[in-house]
């Protein structure tokens, strides 16, 4: 394994990997202002403007688009949607745009724009959430309105959002995630909440219609009662039908649908909201990675943690790695490569050769 520090612009808030497939990655600096840079091939990154949330998905018929969607400019109940190409060999390239809105009509705004108006109830300062599985991706607007919408790339190479359902949510929405379903169609929705998560499964309503929405059958998964009053904070995929998320308390959880569990790890108990799942398809070969008291990030074996998880007992590191400075952020942008940012430094740091790291536990490195 080794290491490399590159410089950045600024300081890295968070990284976009999520459906990537490490062939691009997003960079969130503590201005709010994003940059899109190809892994694979020399090409300009994609600059972006203050408060722009980024998404990444994959098409049926090959190809992979970024959604960047934000609060409108127009300053009303309404959110902007753009989409770029991120295959092309020209760089990343403005895609046309149609969407559909809450009641099926398809529009857009201007060639390469979309801007779709919400419910008055959703205010004019938004908070916006996002997730994608392949194709699909959701949006969770601040006000407990979650859109679903199928990501296709039609005949004329536009980017075409068809929505598959809306689900509304009584509690305040922190974060969303989508999991395969075992039945056929749209995957599931995890909804990170206040006191646990709720999942909501779409399936076809028996008189289909073409306006009508998917039927959406919701359940509500709870903390235990000692961990009632903890905030879910951020939810990671992990295999095809499960994911990692972590609590206000510092806790990580493992969900497998109904099941929810709390993943019980050596260090610093409670002390894991910076952490980092590597979701390898449909296998249980990945990473967990975790930062203890800042400046420790410890490297677990998914398959140990799924396997200790269900048991109830300890998980133990199988890997240390040791920063110079804290780590606000951690992400997998490969199969093979972990990276972190400091909100105190324009820098971010890479190692390189996790999958090589020997076959004994507790070997440690230095950045």
């Amino acid at each position: 394994m080794w290491f490399q520090t590159l410089k950045t612009r600024h300081s890295v808030r968070s990284f976009s990997t999520e459906n990537s497939q490490g062939i691009v990655l997003g960079l969130e600096y503590t201005d709010r202002k994003t940059e899109i840079h190809a892994l694979k091939k020399e090409t300009p990154p994609l600059l972006l403007e203050e408060g722009v949330s980024t998404v990444f998905v994959t098409h049926e018929n090959g190809g992979m688009s970024l959604l960047g969607i934000s609060h409108s400019a127009k300053g009303k109940s309404c959110m902007e949607i753009r989409a770029w190409d991120v295959m092309s060999s020209l760089g990343f390239t403005a895609k046309e745009i149609v969407i559909q809105d809450l009641v099926k009509n398809a529009f857009n705004d201007g060639k390469f724009k979309a801007v779709l108006n919400l419910p008055e109830s959703s205010g004019t300062h938004l908070s916006l959430k996002m997730a994608a599985l392949k194709e699909y991706v959701s949006v969770a607007v601040s006000s407990g309105l979650i859109f679903l919408w199928r990501c296709r790339k039609v005949e004329n190479q536009a980017i075409s959002l068809e929505l598959v359902s809306k689900v509304h949510s009584s509690r305040n929405i922190h974060d969303v995630a989508l999991i395969s379903s075992t039945e056929k169609g749209p995957p599931l929705l995890v909804v990170g909440e206040s006191g646990g998560i709720s999942l909501h499964s779409l399936t076809q309503p028996t008189d289909v219609h073409p306006d009508r929405h998917m039927e959406v059958s919701s359940t509500h998964i709870p903390f235990p009662s000692s961990n009632v009053g903890s905030t879910v904070q951020e939810i990671q995929h992990v295999l095809p039908y499960s994911c990692v998320l972590s609590d206000s308390s510092g806790r990580l959880w493992y969900l497998h649908p109904p099941n929810l569990q709390e993943i019980l790890l050596p260090s610093s108990q409670g002390g894991h909201g910076v952490f980092a799942v590597q979701a390898k398809e449909g296998q249980e070969e990945g990473w967990l990675a975790t930062v203890d008291q800042g400046q420790t990030i410890n490297l677990y074996k998914m398959s140990d943690v799924i396997k200790k998880t269900d048991a109830g007992v300890i998980t133990q590191p199988w890997h240390v790695v040791l920063s110079h400075h804290s780590i606000s952020t951690i992400s997998f942008i490969e199969d093979n490569v972990l990276v972190v940012g400091s909100d105190s430094l324009k820098s971010m740091s890479l190692w390189v050769g996790i999958n090589h790291i020997g076959s004994t536990r507790l070997e440690s490195g230095y950045n």
